[in-house]
């Protein structure tokens, strides 16, 4: 199977078009979905995790795409990347999407941080294999989440 079934933590979930997706809780207070799709193309050439790539082309199977859905801090994305920092801003209609549902929440008195995923602002982004060629990007992408967490430094002393 594609890498990502080792990606999630299953811990939460959520609901969409009647299906159930895990939810891989980068900060378990996260206040924000990332849907990333990590679409993969027959033009990857190469491969993150080891021998998947060449195990795929052997079988003639096309080349799986991903989805996963992440739990992060918005301040968080915003304070540590200027892509964040623009696309989740009030500039574009993601960064508005997000101030529309915290106002909501905030008019029940809910916060973001202790509410389940599945009523959290979700932020869709694709992220193309074009540049990269490569199959496997969602595990550098988990990773780089964690690390501007910092969520990653328990990892590196098992």
């Amino acid at each position: 199977m594609p890498p990502a079934a080792n990606l999630t933590d299953g811990i939460a979930s959520i609901r969409i078009d009647e299906e159930d997706h895990p939810v891989t809780e980068i900060r378990a207070t996260g206040d924000v979905i990332l849907d990333v799709y990590f679409e993969n193309t027959n033009s990857s050439n190469k491969s993150i995790p080891n021998d998947s790539l060449r195990q795929l082309r052997s079988s003639k199977s096309p080349i799986p795409s991903t989805r996963i859905f992440y739990r992060v801090r918005l301040e968080t994305l915003k304070k540590h990347s200027r892509y964040f920092q623009h696309l989740l801003g009030p500039n574009f209609s993601e960064g508005a999407a997000i101030t529309d549902r915290f106002a909501q929440l905030a008019k029940t008195n809910q916060n973001p941080t202790g509410i389940g995923a599945d009523e959290l602002p979700r932020i869709k982004i694709v992220d193309e294999d074009a540049t990269t060629k490569t199959f496997g990007r969602e595990a550098v992408f988990r990773d780089m989440l964690r690390i501007i967490h910092g969520a990653v430094g328990w990892q590196l002393r098992k």
